[in-house]
C-alpha cells in the first residue's frame, strides 16, 4: 500500500520518539509513505512489516527504488547488509507496525473531519459503501476505506488520506484478536461509530460470542464524550455495549429497521421502499441488507445529510468485490464469495430464497474459516437452514468443515433434493464443477458462498466461462 505523506524527517523521528543515531540532512523530505518496496520512488518512507517474511529483508531494494528513509527496528540484522550512508536513512522503532499506526495517529490529529467508524461480525464493508455512495456529492471532501482494507495496515493508508480539505471520513474497522479495534479506534478518533452486528466471525480467537462483543465495543475507546454509536435493535448483547457506553461517555443508539425504512413490497430483486416520503426499489434481496441500510439512514440524518443526498445514494448504491453480485450468464450465480460467517450464510441463502422465488435455487456452500470449535455446529447448521428454504432444490458442498453442512442438509431434506459433498482441494473443485454441470439446469439461479480462503470465486466463474480452471 502506498500514500502521499510529506514530512521532515525530523518530524518522523519526533513522533516515534525514535533517538537520534544519526543527522539527517537538511535538504531531505519525505513526500510519500509504503509498505511495499516495488512501490517506493523517490521521497519515499519505507515501512517494512513481518508477516509471511520480514519486510527488512526488502530495506536494500526499497532504498535502490528511491527511497529516503526507512523504518527499522532496533538492532536488526538487515543493518549488517547496508552501507553506512544508507544506515544512516534508518529511524529506529521497536516496532514498525506499530510505528505506521503511531503516524497515522499523528497525521489525523493535525485535521478535524467527522470519523465514522463502521465495525461489526459482517456487513461492515456494504454498510461503509452505502455510507460512501449517499456522500458521494463530497467528491474531494469525502475519505471512504478503500475495499475492505480495514486493520492496523488498511486504516492508516485511510487516515493518511485525509487532507484539508476533508470534511468527512468513513472508517472501517475489522478485527482477530482483542485490542485490535481499540488500537484502531485510538488512531482514527471517531465522533461516530456503526456496529453493524454482534456475530461469530472470528470466533476461533475468541471464548465465545460475549468475547466478540466486548471487542467490537471497543470502537468506543478513541471516541469522545459527545460520540454516538448506532446498533440494531434487535442485536444482542445490549446490555455489554451499554456497559461500555456508559464507562467510555459514549451514547448508545438502537435503531430499528421501521424507523427510517417502510416496507411497501417484497420484490424478488429486493424491496419497494418508502423513505423520508419517498418511493423507491432497493434492489438486493435480503432483509439484513435493509437493517444496514437503516443503520446508516440514521447516522447520515445525525450528520445533517441532506434527505435528496440520501435517496439518490440509496438509488445509485451497487454491491462490489464478489458481495451479493447477481451474474448471468450460462447460470444465475449470486456470487458472495468474498467472505463468510455463520450470519451472512444464513442471510446470503435467505436473499437468494428470495431473488429465486418459484423458480427455486441451488447453493454452493464452502467451509467456513476461523469457526474453531465451533465448526461443526455452525457448518450443520447452515445445511439445516438451506433445508427449511422450501425453494432450495440442492446443495453441493466444498471443503472438509462443509461435509457437516452436507449432512445438516440432508439431515432435514426430502431424499429428492440433490445434495453432493466434496473436498476442497483441486481434485475436488474440478469433480464439484463437473458435478454442477451435469445435475443443475442452466439457467438455474446458484448461490457461491463461502471464506476468502476457499477461493470459491474460482468456481463462479468457471461455470458461466467456456475456459476451465488451470
Amino acid at each position: 500500500m502506498r500514500s502521499d505523506f510529506k514530512y521532515d524527517p525530523e518530524t518522523v523521528r519526533r513522533v516515534l520518539s525514535s533517538p537520534s543515531k544519526f543527522s539527517f540532512a537538511q535538504e531531505s523530505e519525505i513526500l510519500s509513505v509504503t509498505t511495499s518496496s516495488g512501490m517506493c520512488e523517490a521521497g519515499s518512507l519505507f515501512v517494512p512489516l513481518r508477516g509471511n517474511r520480514d519486510g527488512h529483508d526488502f530495506i536494500p531494494d526499497a532504498l535502490s527504488k528511491g527511497a529516503i528513509h526507512f523504518l527499522c527496528e532496533y538492532e536488526h540484522t538487515i543493518l549488517e547488509k547496508l552501507s553506512e550512508a544508507d544506515k544512516e536513512k534508518a529511524i529506529f522503532v521497536k516496532d514498525t507496525l506499530i510505528g505506521l499506526g503511531k503516524l497515522a495517529a499523528f497525521h489525523r490529529s493535525r485535521f478535524k473531519p467527522i470519523v465514522i467508524a463502521v465495525t461489526g461480525s459482517s456487513g461492515k464493508t456494504t454498510t461503509k459503501e452505502i455510507l460512501g455512495s449517499c456522500l458521494a456529492p463530497l467528491e474531494e471532501s469525502l475519505v471512504v476505506t478503500e475495499k475492505n482494507y480495514n486493520n492496523e495496515i488498511g486504516v492508516p493508508f485511510t487516515l493518511f488520506q485525509i487532507g484539508p480539505k476533508t470534511r468527512y471520513v468513513i472508517c472501517e474497522m475489522g478485527m482477530n484478536t482483542k485490542d485490535e479495534i481499540s488500537r484502531l479506534s485510538s488512531m482514527a478518533k471517531p465522533q461516530l461509530a456503526i456496529i453493524t452486528t454482534i456475530g461469530t466471525a472470528h470466533i476461533e480467537f475468541f471464548s465465545s460470542r460475549k468475547g466478540i462483543a466486548k471487542a467490537k465495543a471497543e470502537v468506543m475507546d478513541g471516541m469522545p464524550k459527545s460520540g454516538i454509536v448506532f446498533y440494531p435493535a434487535t442485536g444482542e448483547y445490549k446490555r455489554i455495549l451499554s456497559k461500555k457506553a456508559r464507562k467510555a461517555g459514549v451514547k448508545l443508539k438502537f435503531v430499528s429497521l421501521t424507523s427510517r425504512i417502510k416496507i411497501l413490497e417484497t420484490l424478488r430483486e429486493g424491496f419497494r421502499l418508502e423513505i423520508s416520503d419517498t418511493i423507491l426499489n432497493w434492489n438486493l434481496p435480503g432483509s439484513k441488507l435493509l437493517e444496514n441500510l437503516s443503520l446508516c439512514i440514521a447516522t447520515l440524518e445525525e450528520i445533517g445529510t441532506p434527505v435528496d443526498w440520501i435517496i439518490q445514494g440509496i438509488r445509485n448504491f451497487r454491491t462490489k468485490d464478489k458481495r451479493l453480485d447477481l451474474q448471468e450468464g450460462t447460470y444465475r450465480i449470486l456470487n458472495d464469495t468474498y467472505n463468510a460467517n455463520r450470519e451472512s450464510m444464513l442471510s446470503s441463502l435467505e436473499a437468494c430464497s428470495q431473488l429465486s422465488g418459484v423458480d427455486g435455487f441451488y447453493a454452493i456452500l464452502g467451509d467456513m474459516k476461523e469457526v474453531g470449535s465451533y465448526s461443526s455446529k455452525f457448518h450443520t447448521e447452515i445445511g439445516k437452514f438451506a433445508a427449511s428454504l422450501s425453494n432450495c432444490k440442492g446443495i453441493f458442498t466444498f471443503g472438509s468443515g462443509s461435509i457437516s453442512t452436507f449432512k445438516g442438509f440432508r439431515s432435514k431434506a426430502a431424499p429428492s433434493r440433490t445434495a453432493f459433498s466434496f473436498s476442497g482441494d483441486e481434485e475436488g473443485l474440478h469433480s464439484l464443477l463437473e458435478s454442477v454441470r451435469k445435475n443443475v439446469p442452466e439457467g438455474s439461479y446458484i448461490l457461491a458462498k463461502a471464506s476468502r480462503g476457499m477461493k470459491l470465486e474460482r468456481v463462479a466463474e468457471a461455470l458461466n466461462s467456456v475456459s476451465k480452471i488451470e
